[in-house]
């Protein structure tokens, strides 16, 4: 059989062709010719790129980053361009410092009144938790394609990232930026923009068949694909098939259309929306020119905004602009300086090695004789001559005119060390700590965007999780390492369920059934905590989100026990005003020992509060009694 294969004499089966009605076929024709539009809006040069277009503005980002391919330069040039890796530099200082911290934005849900639920409260935040967590399992989670949304959102400037919510939860990746288009690129906001559109062409068929293969219309799919030839023939558009299959890659095009007034109208009468839908948007794909679902399906998510999220590094110079600028072209003014002197300077180091002479003969040379880095031939007889003043190699004038040209770009724009970078030279205590708070200041700038981009992200999140995680087929998620009522850290069990009717004695069973369950799982020594939640009643809720850059700021583990222990003494020292069992649990989780290693019955007053004005005084403590009062 196998012979079989590699030869290719399998029987192939016959491909099925779809036939769309005349509406999808309009549908269809629209598609593409609003997608020409967006593709030929693209690579329009743009004034705020300085002529440039997007995809030369990546190209550009992505190269000044990475420095591992030469510029195309002419081979007659003596002098190779050199090119340094300043940008990389710079750039991984603020992709480490932004990835190294997690972003959890505190959630708040309100009812139809207007009121703060609790209930949903109290689960929102661990389901996002829970929903990173297992984002891509097993081999990736939210964390680390975090760090890849980081990296694009530095180097390139702008990152897309789709989130596909099902009742397995969550599912994110990041969208290139090279296969996204909007109509319009002065509309900052992804959920305004009328259409979004995504051509996805890095994709082998069978990766296709995995995404897809389950929906009605994939037997109509061929194996091949002329659209991506089409497309790949334009050198405009950035190649993504190297290292794909030639002969077996997929082309989706991924549509999201928001829904008129008009539309949304009709919609209701149709009874395809709720009547208090704000909006409604359509979803379709065309896979391999196959239309997936009919023209007017809608997107699978009732809250009815765009799956797609952007992140950006910084604001252009015209902040109503949709995408955002990179790091590398930030710097790359700085780094186009540097690399001219530094040319230069490499240039005339080899001309001192190998200095270049004259020919005055013009015949053959020896092989005795040793080539020097360049030989003019002037006329008869074979004689070498050195040519005055060529290669007397660098002197102190060039490096001062170097060190002048350093001088001006920090002068121009922040040093290198407020990024984070080592200095060159000694600096005093005082300029140190200006540095790092020069440093620490630039930086809360770009965490605030990571920040505004996971609150973009939290609200439609938990609309969706509320809507499909009701639905899985084992109805509780255990969410582990979660602060529970009574403060200690155990497991928090999401429950969804639709409570019957129930009398005020069953109700007051029940509740005396969980309180043993929990007391149970606590000495055990793993501390549980049930939430249950009726599928019918989140329905109804509407979330408000909020978040900051100061709560996402997470402290370091060794930084939080080390305030810890320096607060110590001034918390126990107050019985009055702080409650010592709380300190001591907050002491013991920071340094993960166990809860019950608390002790049980009443607490023992062992110290006396100090007279007013001496807050952070010590207290006596009488002879014979612990340090630490009893707990």
């Amino acid at each position: 059989m196998l012979p079989d294969l590699l030869h290719g004499t399998v029987e192939e089966t016959e491909q099925k062709t779809l036939d769309m009605s005349e509406d999808e076929s309009k549908f269809v024709g629209e598609i593409w010719r609003a997608f020409g539009a967006m593709y030929a809006l693209r690579n329009e040069g743009l004034d705020i790129l300085n002529g440039a277009t997007l995809q030369q503005f990546w190209d550009r980002s992505v190269f000044d980053y990475s420095v591992i391919t030469g510029e195309k330069v002419d081979a007659n040039d003596p002098v190779v361009p050199y090119s340094s890796s300043i940008s990389r530099d710079k750039a991984n200082v603020f992709i480490a410092a932004l990835a190294s911290k997690l972003y959890f934005p505190s959630v708040t849900a309100q009812n139809s009144e207007q009121e703060i639920d609790k209930t949903v409260t109290r689960i929102a935040k661990p389901l996002l938790q829970w929903a990173t967590d297992n984002d891509g399992a097993p081999d990736e989670n939210g964390h680390v394609k975090m760090c890849r949304y980081i990296h694009k959102m530095v180097v390139e400037g702008t990152c897309f990232v789709l989130d596909t919510v099902t009742k397995d939860g969550l599912d994110s990746q990041m969208v290139p930026n090279e296969e996204l288009y909007v109509p319009n690129f002065w509309q900052n906001s992804v959920q305004k923009q009328a259409m979004l559109i995504r051509n996805q062409m890095n994709l082998t068929y069978d990766e296709a068949e995995a995404m897809f293969g389950h929906l009605e219309r994939w037997k109509y799919v061929s194996r091949t694909d002329m659209w991506t030839n089409t497309y790949a023939a334009f050198p405009e558009f950035k190649n993504n098939f190297e290292g794909i299959i030639r002969e077996d890659r997929a082309s989706i095009l991924w549509v999201w259309k928001k829904a008129s007034n008009t539309e949304l109208a009709r919609l209701k009468k149709e009874g395809k929306v709720k009547s208090k839908a704000k909006r409604a948007c359509f979803f379709n794909l065309i896979i391999n020119n196959v239309l997936m679902f009919e023209q007017d399906n809608l997107s699978p998510y009732r809250d009815g905004y765009y799956p797609i999220t952007k992140m950006i590094f910084e604001q252009m110079g015209k902040s109503e602009f949709f995408y955002g600028n990179s790091l590398p072209n930030k710097i790359r003014e700085d780094k186009g300086w540097l690399d001219n002197w530094k040319t230069m300077l490499r240039f005339l180091t080899k001309q001192n090695a190998l200095r270049p002479l004259q020919n005055l003969g013009g015949g053959d040379f020896d092989d005795s004789v040793y080539l020097p880095g360049s030989v003019t031939n002037v006329d008869d007889g074979i004689a070498l001559a050195k040519i005055d003043g060529i290669g007397e190699g660098i002197n102190s004038s060039h490096v001062q005119m170097l060190q002048l040209a350093q001088a001006e770009i920090e002068r121009g724009s922040v040093s290198p060390v407020s990024g984070g970078q080592n200095p060159e030279e000694k600096q005093t205590a005082t300029a140190s700590s200006i540095v790092e708070a020069n440093a620490r200041q630039q930086m809360s700038l770009y965490e605030r965007e990571v920040v505004f981009f996971c609150q973009a992200r939290a609200r439609p999140l938990l609309m969706r999780l509320f809507q499909f995680l009701p639905r899985r087929d084992i109805k509780k998620i255990a969410i582990p390492e979660q602060t529970l009522s009574d403060g200690s850290r155990g497991t928090l069990e999401v429950v969804f369920k639709r409570m019957p009717a129930m009398t005020e004695t069953e109700m007051l069973q029940l509740s005396s059934d969980i309180l043993q369950e929990q007391k149970a799982s606590l000495k055990s020594g793993s501390p549980k905590e049930k939430q249950f939640v009726d599928p019918e009643y989140i329905e109804n809720v509407e979330f408000y989100c909020k978040s900051d850059a100061a709560s996402a700021t997470v402290d370091a583990e060794g930084a939080l026990r080390g305030r810890i222990l320096q607060d110590m003494q001034l918390l126990l020292s107050r019985p009055d005003l702080f409650d010592a069992k709380a300190v001591a649990r907050k002491f013991l989780q920071a340094f993960n020992y166990d809860d019950t290693m608390l002790a049980k019955g009443q607490e023992q007053p062992s110290a006396q509060a100090p007279q007013a004005g001496s807050m952070a005084s010590p207290v006596q403590i009488p002879p014979n009694q612990p340090a630490m009062p009893a707990l």
